[in-house]
């Protein structure tokens, strides 16, 4: 019987959420810093068109694609911003030559490592992508993501920046992917990169 595999698969899914939530809170934490008086900073909003590439594991035998997207984003503190963003490709199948697609969205804490015009900064957060491969069934599935990215932040409501990021999901905890992969990949973490960059305008 499946059951018992299929109940265990969702507690360990919703256990790895729990997980997962707990890390883009533990770096606003951190990184918030002293609290500032009330009124002090503005929490600017900022919208950033995204246009890039997007790299998928191997095992899913899809070719490296444009990717573009979109993205708002809020300062909770000088260091600490919030985001949500939204991203599409339409990767070629390797063994078929046809084009599927492919979308996620993701909820993102973005940390700044240093202050100044030009800003390292790290990311985490949670998300969602879905594969329509349109000749056979599709698959949707939670992810976590991670990062990288320089931001050059002039004395203007314009910036720009750069990043990369991995999107890691168990193929077993998406409906159907791991019918779609090899038996021995089935049942490991995979990763979706992505290499961005944006234009980003404050309000």
């Amino acid at each position: 019987m499946r059951r018992p595999r299929i109940i265990r698969g969702l507690v360990a899914c919703l256990w790895t959420r729990r997980a997962l939530l707990a890390v883009p809170a533990l770096l606003i934490l951190m990184a918030a810093g002293p609290s500032r008086a009330e009124g002090d900073y503005a929490r600017p909003v900022r919208i950033a068109p995204l246009v890039g590439a997007r790299v998928f594991a191997e095992p899913l035998r899809l070719n490296s694609e444009f990717a573009f997207g979109l993205r708002v984003s809020m300062g909770v503190s000088e260091r600490v911003s919030v985001a949500m963003d939204v991203g599409h490709s339409s990767p070629v199948r390797k063994t078929s030559g046809k084009s599927m697609s492919f979308g996620e969205m993701r909820l993102l804490t973005t940390v700044d490592l240093l202050r100044g015009p030009v800003r390292p900064y790290a990311l985490v957060g949670l998300g969602g992508q879905f594969f329509n491969f349109h000749d056979t069934s599709g698959a949707v599935g939670l992810v976590f993501a991670g990062g990288l990215g320089v931001e050059y932040d002039p004395p203007a409501r314009w910036s720009v920046f750069a990043e990369g990021s991995a999107d890691f999901y168990r193929a077993d905890y998406y409906s159907s992917l791991s019918s779609y992969l090899d038996p021995g990949s089935a049942n490991q973490t995979l990763a979706t990169g992505v290499f961005t960059l944006g234009i980003q305008y404050e309000f």
